[in-house]
């Protein structure tokens, strides 16, 4: 009986429909995972808010909670509005009160009211009219003229204050006419305003009357960051059209807010067609960039949708910043992008080497498994390091970017040969030349000048690193600014220049001062008052409850709202106006003065509370820096984070090589391209975010230090083979295209975020990151390299089973003769490549003709030839060489020494 033969055809057409319906499953899957994840992106609450990032015992979130406790929201905005006359104001004012979510607003005519109230209940008991009572202050102003128009106004006065627009109490309209008839009146009212509220309130403050620019106070019933209110800043803005300028905590954040998920488009639009663009430079197809986009962009989505878990969990309970947000696509996608160009590598050599394709795939997957883990855990280390700060947006930044690395990883290693799967047809198809150098002209370069080359690198570092102390850092509200040249910056810019610097500190003291004797509140207001800087005032204004009274006078209506507004709960607020920028030193030092020497004295025994941008800024300065200044953290963040980074990734250098000489050369090179990317900025004389230095740092350490570490596992395998000048070489062929790639695509998407972004902190970073990335590269392709060769005898003494080929002439020799002999090493190679392209490409040709097989054949073994009488001349060299000197080789020594 005949056995019958297996079916192969079947046998393949199973094995063919089994594998298209593993890959269709996988497919669906990786489909599902990123559509559930960009449910989860939508529904991430995302906080534009750094005072939540701050610790919970600092100066700023102890007194930003009790306000709210005791005053609810601080939300607020300014608007001003060119070209409007004063009796034309209260009408738009009328109108942005009347907006649902606007608590209250300020303005020129309510300070008018506020002036001329405490003179009618003054002087009411001895006169009948407002005529009689601007007569009356002759005697209690002594200074003050009392023109005709003066009285002319009094007399408007007599026929009603006030009067109702669109349901808002607001000064009557003839008054507003007869001040904008008669400016001069506006300055007798002023002076009657701060001599009777010790300069509390100007009317300077609200209308500029030469620009004809009004300026009115809004404050939001909810935070700055609910729907409401943003909801009342659109309302407004129709309300005041375009022409109109926007500043306050609520137009800042309602601006990032609105702005930054159009930016993360932008900044997408831009770095993926670069990106594109040179992975075709590195790949050998037009279809790899592809895959690796989509392996990628699977790993991006992932992470940001599961950042949902994180703030559900608690463990980002403030939610997302918005900082982190802003970069976290691109950055990811830069940093991340070598573990799938790794195993995409990878498999192309197996295949180069004759694996077939199902065969090379799983050798790709297995053999990248630990390398790429190598790469992933360095970069992770510094995200770890980040989210060690005591700031807490570093925890944020870091942990989101720790779970993203990890994902790359996870992704890279289980979809890319899948991708590579389902794409191998298409890529077979579109095969092109690599198009990167191969190195060799970089290598005669090194070879060539490599001393000149680490003198230049490490005077260059030495300087940058002298540079450090130079660097101006700001640490408060800069990273929520909005750029130069947006009109967020340039709306802020306009209403400073017209009605000066708006720097409020808030103060928040217990009432029981108000009721001691001799009322400390009262003279904590004037000490406050007369704080000066360098001999010169600098507080514009101080402006409180007590600020706001006249002894002897009922503000009648008035005071109960006045009341409202700075008493609650026990407390009363103090609104003090710095004239200087938030984080300018004076600022500091007015704010030291009150701390450290007011407050103390008029508070002892009770608690007291202090807010503000500046307040912000300082507290974040001391946390950063370390600096002891009574309470406030003495963690030194930098110091401890960078520390921990460094000595972390020396570590698992020093395993990974079972070296101590290369983790000492290889984060020397790292640290040193990060002073010289941080001296450039310092030398452009722009202040940097600290929070961007620091971050920008531990990135550059953790995602280039990858570059260092690859040219190094390349230089040190191939130096157990050749001397130091192969080893050189083949290096820098293995290593360049994959830091050519990975160091651009990160420079690109760094720059990317840079012109983007018009959030001043976010841009800062993406420009330091695009900047280092591309120093890290030039260094590991220049410095390293150098170094490497110079320290070559004491990288293989201080490592544990390095086993370097020793050479086999002195070393004056070997550098006499480096050049010749790695051009015909190159030449060699060249050749090799060429004759195993020819193998597969030739054709039949003629029996009389030459093949170009035959002749590459022949040529190349002319040049082994040649080689090997080189070696043979060198050798009788040596020999000759030791017998005039009466020398002698020792043994693992890379020179001969004399014989004694």
């Amino acid at each position: 009986m005949k056995t019958r033969k297996p079916n192969k055809s079947l046998n393949v057409k199973s094995k063919t429909w089994t594998t298209i319906l593993v890959r269709i499953l996988i497919g669906l899957l990786m489909v599902a995972i990123v559509a559930v994840s960009a449910v989860g992106y939508f529904k991430t609450g995302i906080n534009y808010s750094l005072i939540d990032y701050l610790p919970a015992n600092s100066d700023t979130s102890k007194g930003y909670l009790k306000v709210e406790e005791c005053f609810g929201s601080a939300s607020y905005a300014r608007v001003m509005l060119k070209n409007v006359y004063i009796e034309s104001t209260p009408a738009i004012k009328a109108k942005i009160t009347n907006v649902e979510g606007v608590k209250f607003t300020l303005w020129l005519d309510d300070i008018i009211l506020m002036a001329l109230t405490p003179l009618e209940e003054n002087l009411g008991g001895t006169v009948t009219s407002y005529e009689d009572l601007f007569n009356s202050l002759r005697l209690l102003v002594p200074s003050m003229d009392m023109p005709d128009e003066v009285m002319e106004f009094a007399r408007l006065l007599d026929e009603g204050l006030t009067q109702e627009i669109d349901g808002v109490t607001a000064l009557n309209p003839k008054i507003l006419q007869s001040l904008n008839d008669n400016p001069e009146i506006l300055d007798i009212i002023d002076l009657i305003t701060k001599t009777y509220f010790d300069n509390a309130i100007s009317l300077s403050n609200y209308y500029n009357v030469e620009e004809n620019t009004a300026l009115i106070e809004i404050y939001f019933e909810d935070s700055d960051y609910s729907l409401s209110t943003a909801s009342a800043l659109k309302e407004i803005q129709a309300i005041c059209g375009k022409d109109a300028h926007y500043d306050g905590t609520a137009v800042s954040i309602q601006t990032a807010m609105t702005t930054t998920v159009s930016e993360i488009g932008k900044i997408l639009l831009i770095v993926l067609p670069l990106a594109i663009v040179i992975l075709l430079f590195s790949t050998k197809s037009i279809i790899d960039p592809l895959v690796l986009l989509i392996s990628i962009g699977f790993a991006v989505i992932i992470n940001m949708g599961t950042n949902y878990f994180l703030v559900s969990l608690g463990i980002l309970p403030h939610g997302v910043s918005f900082i982190t947000n802003s970069m976290v696509a691109a950055l990811q996608m830069a940093i991340s992008m070598d573990y799938s160009i790794f195993i995409l590598h990878r498999y192309q050599d197996e295949v180069k080497a004759g694996t077939d394709e199902r065969t090379a795939v799983r050798i790709a997957q297995r053999k990248s498994i630990l390398p790429v883990a190598a790469s992933c855990l360095t970069t992770v280390i510094g995200f770890i390091a980040i989210s060690l700060m005591e700031f807490g947006i570093g925890k944020d930044i870091g942990l989101v970017f720790v779970k993203g690395t990890i994902i790359s990883f996870v992704v890279a290693i289980l979809c890319m040969p899948f991708l590579i799967g389902v794409f191998s047809k298409l890529t077979k198809r579109t095969e092109h030349r690599l198009l990167l150098p191969q190195g060799k002209a970089l290598t005669r370069l090194i070879i060539k000048f490599g001393l000149p080359l680490i003198i230049f690198f490490v005077v260059l570092s030495g300087l940058s690193i002298t540079q450090q102390d130079g660097i101006n850092f700001s640490y408060g509200e800069s990273a929520i600014s909005a750029s130069e040249g947006t009109k967020s910056y340039e709306d802020a810019q306009e209403i400073q220049d017209t009605f000066g610097i708006y720097n409020p500190i808030i103060i928040l003291i217990p009432l029981q001062l108000r009721e001691q004797a001799g009322n400390a509140e009262a003279k904590l207001v004037d000490e406050l008052c007369s704080v000066t800087v360098n001999g010169k005032p600098i507080i514009t204004r101080v402006m409180s409850y007590q600020s706001l009274q006249v002894e002897g006078v009922s503000l009648g209506a008035l005071d109960s709202v006045i009341k409202q507004n700075f008493d609650s709960d026990g407390y009363t607020r103090i609104l003090v106006n710095v004239n200087a920028i938030a984080e300018s030193p004076e600022s500091f030092e007015v704010l030291s003065k009150i701390k450290n020497e007011i407050l103390p004295k008029y508070c002892m025994g009770y608690d007291y509370y202090m807010t503000g941008s500046t307040v912000a800024a300082y507290d974040l300065k001391n946390i950063s820096k370390g600096e002891a200044d009574k309470g406030l953290l003495e963690q030194r963040d930098y110091g401890f984070v960078n520390t921990f980074a460094i000595v972390a990734v020396f570590l698992v250098i020093m395993l990974t090589f079972r070296s101590i000489a290369l983790p000492i050369l290889l984060v020397a090179t790292i640290e040193c391209g990060i002073f010289i990317n941080m001296t450039i900025s310092a030398l452009s004389g722009n202040t940097i975010a600290f929070l961007g230095y620091m971050v920008v740092s531990l990135i550059q350490l953790g995602a280039t230090i990858d570059y260092a570490i690859l040219y190094t596992q390349n230089y040190v395998n191939s130096r157990r083979l050749h001397n130091k000048n192969i080893a050189t070489y083949e290096a820098m062929r293995l290593s360049l295209g994959s830091i050519f790639t990975s160091s651009l695509i990160l420079c690109a998407a760094g720059f990317s975020i840079y012109f983007s972004s018009s959030v001043q902190g976010v841009a800062e970073i993406g420009l330091m990151v695009g900047r280092g990335a591309l120093i890290s590269g030039i260094m590991c392709l220049t410095f390293l390299p150098a170094l490497l060769r110079l320290c070559d005898k004491y990288i293989n003494l201080l490592s544990l089973k390095m086993n370097f080929k020793m050479p086999g002439k002195s070393i004056m020799q070997e550098e006499n003769s480096a050049i010749a002999e790695i051009n015909q090493y190159i030449s060699l190679n060249d050749l090799s490549e060429q004759l195993e392209e020819t193998t597969t490409t030739s054709v039949s040709t003629d029996n009389n003709a030459e093949s170009p097989y035959t002749s590459l054949q022949q040529q190349l073994e002319q040049e082994n030839i040649d080689c090997a009488e080189s070696k043979l001349e060198n050798s009788l060299a040596q020999a000759e060489y030791e017998q005039e000197h009466n020398t002698e080789r020792v043994e693992g020594e890379d020179t001969p020494r004399e014989d004694k």
